[in-house]
């Protein structure tokens, strides 16, 4: 009918993480908020030796940046980084997301070590999943082909809801006294060393099998 060109809808703009091709892994735009060096080095690696193209931002306030400038299809975002870290740079970008009426991008957190509460407040940030470094290359591609394929129910609130389950209660606060080590990563030491991010024993499972990146 006559006129009825000025009352069609605008497409919908396209998603930008589409599902996932069976048997085919898919080339993503992927962010990467971390500050150190080595760090870098070793994720820009791994991402790209499984074919990703990599952005990378130095702190919290970068990632917001360049999520506004770039928007890429998913976020490994380092939650300890100097000025603005990983948590308020997740809960920004989740702000702006909603203000545009934009889909959430996936984003994974990353630290050195596991804290107790670290995953209430990546839950509480709108952050998806959660990985403890040094991270290794199977793990990483496991999680972002994961998150690339549009599932809902992302592995961190997975987690969360069975350990809900599974442990009612909390466990007792460690006593301040005690100077002994202890293997339980709750209670691990918050400073990131290279020693906590580079297991010299497993460099070669780190770096995906690759003995290049290993030595380096």
């Amino acid at each position: 009918p006559a006129g009825s060109a000025g009352t069609e809808e605008a497409p919908e703009p396209p998603a930008r993480v589409a599902k996932a091709v069976p048997g085919k892994e898919r080339r993503l735009r992927i962010l990467l908020a971390e500050d150190n060096p080595l760090n870098q080095k070793l994720a820009m690696a791994l991402l790209r030796m499984g074919g990703h193209e990599v952005l990378v931002a130095e702190n919290g306030a970068g990632a917001v940046e360049t999520f506004e400038q770039e928007r890429p299809d998913l976020i490994l975002m380092d939650i300890q980084m100097p000025g603005m870290d990983g948590l308020e740079a997740t809960r920004l970008i989740r702000e702006k997301e909603g203000r545009l009426r934009e889909g959430p991008v996936p984003i994974i957190a990353m630290t050195a070590c596991a804290m107790t509460g670290d995953r209430e407040r990546c839950l509480a940030a709108g952050m998806d999943d959660y990985m403890s470094k040094p991270i290794r290359q199977e793990d990483l591609m496991a999680k972002i082909r994961h998150l690339a394929g549009g599932d809902k129910e992302t592995p961190l609130r997975q987690i969360e809801a069975s350990e809900q389950q599974e442990r009612p209660g909390t466990a007792p606060a460690p006593d301040p006294g005690d100077t002994r080590k202890t293997s339980d990563p709750s209670v691990a030491d918050q400073t990131e060393t290279p020693e906590q991010v580079f297991d010299q024993s497993s460099l070669l499972a780190i770096a995906g099998g690759n003995a290049d990146l290993a030595e380096e």
